[in-house]
């Protein structure tokens, strides 16, 4: 729980990246990518690694505007049970075997007052 910003710089930003089959768990907290200049991924999962979304508010800014990936030769897992993504569709990707919204899980857009659209993670019923 806490609110967490890649900032702004010239080198590769990620928040929340796991590697090497580790596993990383998110139950809460704020994770924002304001403006970094450079690509960067707020969620990263690799080498076989999982990440476990329970929770959270996501916003990407930056260069790259990549909530959640996994690398592509050798990837790792996301599984989505819960958040709020800014402008992000949580397993609306090119690879959703990957990256998935949990079993008995949708996602809901709700559109903000300025036009924004907030994709939210919630049980299904």
């Amino acid at each position: 729980d806490g609110y967490y910003d890649v900032g702004i710089n010239d080198a590769c930003n990620m928040l929340v990246q796991a590697q090497s089959n580790g596993k990383f768990v998110v139950y809460d907290g704020i994770f924002e990518s304001k403006g970094a200049t450079s690509a960067g991924d707020l969620v990263y999962a690799m080498s076989g690694s999982t990440i476990e979304l329970y929770g959270g508010f996501f916003r990407n800014d930056g260069a790259n505007n990549s909530v959640i990936n996994v690398n592509n030769g050798r990837p790792g897992y996301v599984d989505v049970v819960g958040g709020t993504f800014v402008e992000y569709v949580p397993g609306k990707t090119c690879d959703t075997t990957c990256i998935k919204v949990a079993e008995g899980y949708t996602v809901i857009c709700e559109t903000q007052p300025d036009g924004e659209n907030w994709y939210k993670v919630v049980p299904v019923g």
